[in-house]
């Protein structure tokens, strides 16, 4: 016959240790999906140019993480006084790649600068459908597709 106290003590550390599992379990949770969800949409615009932009030689777009709350402080970025994107301002930076059409998002875009880099593929056409934006500079590319007047 078992002793009463070991069965009362093996059921009380069983419960101790699913304890210990379902914090060890949440800490884990938290910690890997915190920094992925707490980039504004517009910094989550500017890491797909980053994932399509295929070759920088200089490690120039390194900074930009997705741990970051705001691309307010990336180099070459501009934002307004409510952290939205206003200016992308990367030429000459030897990049290979494309632009992508999620640069469409960034509503409050005004100035965006490219040049003399090599870029191909079609531009997204509703990146011109930005109401805000006022300056594009995209010249010296292999793109594809007219930029709309």
């Amino acid at each position: 016959m078992v002793n009463p106290a070991i069965l009362t003590l093996k059921a009380k550390l069983k419960q101790i240790s699913t304890n210990w599992l379902a914090i060890a379990l949440a800490w884990i949770l938290l910690h890997l999906t915190t920094p992925a969800a707490s980039l504004s949409s517009d910094g989550l615009s500017l890491l797909a140019l980053k994932v399509a932009i295929t070759t920088d030689p200089t490690q120039f777009l390194a900074g930009w993480s997705e741990s970051d709350s705001t691309p307010c402080h990336w180099a070459r970025i501009s934002c307004d006084r409510d952290r939205r994107v206003t200016s992308i301002f990367l030429p000459n930076r030897s990049f290979t790649g494309y632009i992508p059409s999620e640069l469409d998002a960034l509503l409050y875009l005004k100035r965006l600068s490219l040049s003399n880099n090599n870029l191909s593929k079609p531009i997204p056409v509703h990146l011109f459908n930005a109401s805000s934006l006022l300056s594009v500079d995209l010249s010296c590319h292999s793109l594809s597709v007219p930029v709309p007047h």
